[in-house]
């Protein structure tokens, strides 16, 4: 699913925002 990747993806950047 799409979804559940862009998921995962939200949470990295959640993670460490503004983050190279």
């Amino acid at each position: 699913r799409k979804l559940a990747q862009r998921s995962e993806r939200v949470k990295s950047v959640d993670l460490h925002p503004t983050e190279p």
